[in-house]
């Protein structure tokens, strides 16, 4: 099926009020909070005379005084509607309105990044405002109707200036000197995705969770309203760029740095003031798709070896350790919480690139990138948490990925914290030992009642192995009985290692761990979790 439709639902309990989004082009956006903090915007900096000169100049600091003053301000929902031409497109109108290339933002000084925007829609809901930082000053980007051809949809008159932009993405020449690529797509209310060489789109960032995968909490969704984007030089290599966010608990101040290439990188600084007290607060979350893969037995009846954005969450403890844990698509909500302390990374990974496993020509699975988030500074305590939600189909983004502080904020609360984003194909840093390339399970049979676990484990040090000097399989359950048959054999047609176990209580909710060591103790692999759920 195509990529061009993907349901992204709230984590919260309820699940019920789960609302559609399209992408248009790759484009993505969600219809969720809409708000209105024009007035306070302009009156708080006065952008349109803002001069960039010396010590003068735009920076982060200035958007932390927008939201730091607009934090003192209860939240406002004021987005102007949306004109009923355009609000009721169907899928197929909306993706013939169409950003006509001469406006281009920076096309006509053929700089290396430039910019585009998507018309404010029915599907593009929430409204977002520009300006452009330069020698020349901080400026308004405005909207207009005559930077579109709206295709099928006739206008009679062209649309006020106060509908808006819906979305925008930066281009730049990934992949060929001679054509700018788009590389970085924010669409609403805080979703964003970014690419590597030689990528197609898939999972997604946020700018901010709140109450995410929280049994009796309401999710909300903070979005960025007002971007202010910094016009490159001309060998430019990095892309900075400002945004604005606001909620009705809190309100922030972002920054980031994007460098595309082979692995493209976002430093993100950000500083959040909230309005409220949040209860369950998320960091760098990242969002994606997870139908059936080796690991799951039922296939829907699809065709395809397996369906996804991502394969596991790969996260780097405080302590060194490296855990793996394969995704899956339980029949209900399942939500697991790692804790610790200063992390060193986590993230998403797409780990299986071959083509042959996913069977589709169309949206290219082998392509989608992986996302590594490397906290800068100290996080101190609190905890990983992975939410996995149920879905029907592969339409439906049903995994989240996101820090959490121990300490919940209070009311008038500031928060600064700093982290790395990565996209990227596949990296030996992520973990720099062996890998868990493949999960699989031998459900009971006649001929083999006990349920058995498969491990294929690849990377640094495998193939140097001789026959007589495998690491041992260290494999333990929470259900406390011991686990049995464990067997560690070479699998020479993957130049790979394989491990295999009988699951014990196999009728018992547990938790799964399984790590290669060498003899001396020393991890040879990542460590392996895993849910066992009869």
């Amino acid at each position: 099926m195509p990529n061009d439709s993907r349901l992204f639902p709230s984590f919260s309990a309820g699940l019920a009020q789960k609302e559609q989004m399209k992408e248009v082009k790759a484009v993505l956006s969600l219809p969720f909070m809409k708000v209105g903090i024009w007035s306070l915007v302009v009156g708080f900096i006065g952008f349109t005379s803002l001069r960039c000169r010396g010590d003068a100049s735009f920076s982060l600091g200035n958007v932390q005084e927008i939201a730091q003053k607009l934090s003192q301000s209860p939240y406002k929902d004021a987005d102007p509607p949306i004109p009923d031409v355009i609000a009721n497109l169907d899928y197929d109108a909306m993706r013939d309105v169409r950003w006509k290339e001469e406006f281009t933002l920076w096309k006509d000084l053929n700089l290396p990044f430039q910019a585009k925007f998507s018309q404010r829609s029915g599907y593009l809901r929430n409204k977002m405002t520009f300006y452009t930082i330069s020698s020349e000053g901080v400026k308004p980007f405005p909207y207009s109707s005559n930077y579109f051809n709206f295709g099928r949809t006739k206008l009679t008159e062209p649309l006020s200036p106060d509908v808006g932009y819906g979305s925008f993405r930066i281009h730049y020449a990934l992949n060929n000197p001679n054509y700018l690529d788009e590389v970085i797509v924010f669409t609403g209310p805080s979703y964003f995705r970014s690419l590597a060489q030689s990528q197609v789109y898939g999972l997604s960032c946020r700018g901010l969770a709140i109450n995410s995968g929280i049994y009796g909490l309401t999710e909300e969704f903070p979005r960025f309203t007002t971007f202010w984007l910094e016009q490159p030089t001309s060998n430019a290599v990095e892309f900075t760029f400002y945004a604005l966010l606001d909620s009705p608990s809190v309100t922030g101040a972002y920054e980031f740095k994007l460098r595309p290439g082979t692995e493209t990188q976002a430093d993100v600084t950000a500083t959040l003031y909230f309005r409220k007290p949040v209860e369950h607060l998320g960091i760098a979350p990242l969002t994606s798709m997870f139908w059936f893969g080796e690991n799951t037995s039922n296939h829907f009846g699809d065709y395809r070896p397996e369906v996804h954005d991502s394969q596991g969450a790969l996260i780097a403890n405080g302590k060194g350790e490296w855990l793996w844990r394969p995704l899956q698509n339980y029949p209900d909500i399942h939500f697991n919480s790692f804790q610790d302390e200063n992390p060193r990374g986590f993230g998403l990974l797409q780990r299986d690139r071959n083509f042959d496993h996913y069977q589709d020509l169309e949206v290219n699975y082998q392509l989608r990138p992986s996302c590594w988030v490397e906290p800068i500074g100290s996080w101190g305590k609190g905890a990983v948490n992975l939410v996995q939600l149920p879905i029907p189909d592969e339409t439906i983004d049903n995994i989240g990925l996101y820090w959490q502080p121990e300490k919940a904020p209070v009311a008038g609360e500031k928060i600064d914290v700093s982290y790395r984003l990565y996209w990227f194909m596949d990296d030996p840093r992520w973990p720099p030992l062996a890998r868990v390339s493949a999960t699989r399970v031998n459900h009971p049979t006649r001929l083999f009642p006990n349920p058995r676990v498969i491990l294929d484990f690849i990377g640094p040090g495998v193939e140097d192995l001789s026959d007589n000097n495998l690491p041992r399989a260290v494999v333990s359950t929470t259900s406390g009985t011991p686990i049995t048959d464990s067997q560690v054999i070479r699998n020479p047609y993957e130049h790979s290692l394989r491990v295999s176990f009988v699951v014990p209580d196999q009728d018992k909710l547990s938790e799964l761990r399984c790590q290669l060591q060498r003899a001396d103790g020393t991890p040879f692999s990542e460590v392996w979790t895993y849910t066992w759920n009869p």
